[in-house]
Order: structure tokens, then C-alpha cells, then sequence
């Protein structure tokens, strides 16, 4: 037999015993005996050296007979540790929100008023659960982008709740890479709520942009079609491109050679004119004599 095997089943066995309430009892048992008779040899010691009243005994506690508990726990832990999982960052469980406040439903009892603060604290969002946090956060976002007190059924109402869905799921996503069930929720209502803004920015723009800003979200529009990648399409693809940058690049040439063309042709009319030439003309003028020249 393995020695992982052998770990295991010395494992199972000894949580097996642990759990049982006769090992329990007796392990107090044992306790209270060996704190009982050390009390009793310390104060005839004591006696028989003469201590007093006020002089400092030996520590009892770390005389104490260690149960078989205690060795199998580090034993245990140690067999097992390659497969403990790596420590998680901490988070914010609360994300913003007041743990002092009453839960969704409690904010309007008249009673939680005059209660006691350890009554106001076990209706507050410290005792509350996640879905309660869940709830508040929506009702927040929801009364931030709602035109009117009472409005459910509002577009901008459903895209407030569908982002804080979104907002629930995603460090569980993030932290849980196999839980495949719920990355296709997100991803189903990242795809309902995309659908729904765009509605929204064709029939009021400007509201539109005031939910933009007030549940911070970043629009972009998605492409006019979708092109399936191959091999072929991306040569096309490098081709065009490449085609395209040497056009510009003769393009620019060409307007370059142009404009020089017509300054000095504006060069020899000025100065068959008699007329005045700046500095350019001037410099254009001597270069195309010394071309001619030789």
C-alpha cells in the first residue's frame, strides 16, 4: 500500500474517532484529572518550601497531556498540502455601501428606531447575506437612472439591473475558471444588454449618454459584418495594404513634384514681370539654372 493511501486511511479513521462523543469526553476527562493533580502536588510543594500566597506557580496549561488529535491534524495537513488550493485575495464585500444601514425591507420600520443597537445591527447589511448586498446595489443603480419614482418597465431601468447582474458574476467567473453555467449567464446578459443600448441610442441619444456616464459603462459599436479569418483573406488583406501605402507614398511624391513645378513656373513669370521673389522662388530658380547647366 502507498503511503498516500496509508495517509488517507489513518486520516479517515482518526476523524472517524474524533467525532464521536465518547473520545470527546474522555479527553476532558483526562484534562480535568491531570489539572487536578497538578494542583494538588504544586500546593504541597508549595507547603513543604515554604511559598506563600502571593508567589507565582508553575503554568498548568503547558503540562497538559496532548490528546492523539492534536499529532493527526499536523499529519494530516502536511500529506495533504500540494493539494490545497492558493490563498485568494480578499474582497470587498460591501463594495461602496454602508454596512451600518438596515437590509432591503427594514429601512421603514418604524421599530428598528427605538431598538437596540445590537437589534439594528442583526437588520443591518453586516448580517446580511450576499443576495442582500445584490439587492441594495440594484435598487441603487435602478433609482439612479429612473425618470420616475415608480417606473419598472423603463429600458434604461432593465439595462441598470442587467449590469449589476453582470457585476455579480464576474469575480465569481474570474475565480472560478470551470463553472461554465454561469460564465454562459454573464456572457448571455452582456449580449442582452448590448442589444438593448443600442435600441436605446437610436430612439433617445441623450439619454443614452446620461446612463453611459451614470453606470459607467464605455459604448462601442460593433462592426458593420463579421469576416470569418483564413489564410487567404489575411494575404488579401497584407496585399491591399501594402498596395495602398505605396499609392499614398507616390501620391505625396507627386503633389511634392507639382507644387514645386508651379512655384517656379510663378518664378519665371515674376521675373520676366520685373517683380519681386522670395526666398524660395529664388532658390528654385538658381537650382533649375544649374540643372540646365549641366
Amino acid at each position: 500500500m502507498a503511503v498516500a493511501d496509508i495517509t488517507a486511511h489513518l486520516r479517515r479513521t482518526i476523524i472517524s474517532f474524533r467525532n464521536t462523543k465518547r473520545f470527546d469526553t474522555i479527553c476532558r476527562i483526562n484534562q480535568v484529572r491531570a489539572v487536578s493533580s497538578l494542583a494538588m502536588s504544586n500546593s504541597a510543594a508549595s507547603g513543604r518550601s515554604g511559598h506563600q500566597v502571593g508567589d507565582r506557580a508553575p503554568s498548568s496549561t503547558s503540562m497538559l497531556p496532548r490528546s492523539p488529535m492534536h499529532f493527526s491534524r499536523g499529519l494530516a495537513s502536511r500529506a495533504h498540502m500540494k493539494y490545497n488550493k492558493r490563498k485568494k485575495e480578499p474582497v470587498d464585500r460591501f463594495g461602496g455601501l454602508d454596512p451600518a444601514q438596515p437590509r432591503l425591507g427594514f429601512e421603514k420600520v418604524k421599530e428598528l428606531e427605538t431598538a437596540n443597537e445590537n437589534v439594528k445591527k442583526l437588520f443591518s447589511l453586516d448580517f446580511g447575506t450576499g443576495n442582500d448586498l445584490h439587492n441594495m446595489r440594484r435598487k441603487l443603480s435602478q433609482d439612479s437612472v429612473r425618470d420616475k419614482p415608480d417606473e419598472k418597465d423603463d429600458l434604461a431601468v432593465k439595462i441598470a439591473t442587467i449590469t449589476e447582474h453582470i457585476r455579480a458574476l464576474a469575480p465569481h467567473v474570474e475565480n472560478n475558471k470551470k463553472d461554465s453555467v454561469n460564465k454562459v449567464r454573464m456572457l448571455n446578459a452582456i449580449d442582452r444588454r448590448r442589444k438593448m443600448l443600442k435600441y436605446l441610442r437610436k430612439r433617445n441619444y441623450e439619454r443614452f449618454e446620461r446612463l453611459l456616464v451614470e453606470l459607467n459603462l464605455t459604448w462601442s459599436p460593433p462592426p458593420e459584418f463579421y469576416r470569418r479569418k483564413t489564410r487567404r483573406s489575411m494575404e488579401k488583406k497584407a496585399t491591399v495594404q501594402e498596395a495602398y501605402a505605396k499609392r499614398s507614398l507616390a501620391l505625396k511624391e507627386f503633389e511634392t513634384r507639382w507644387r514645386q513645378e508651379q512655384l517656379l513656373e510663378i518664378a519665371h513669370l515674376k521675373e520676366e514681370l520685373g517683380k519681386e521673389l522670395t526666398e524660395e522662388e529664388q532658390s528654385l530658380l538658381t537650382k533649375s539654372r544649374e540643372e540646365t547647366a549641366v
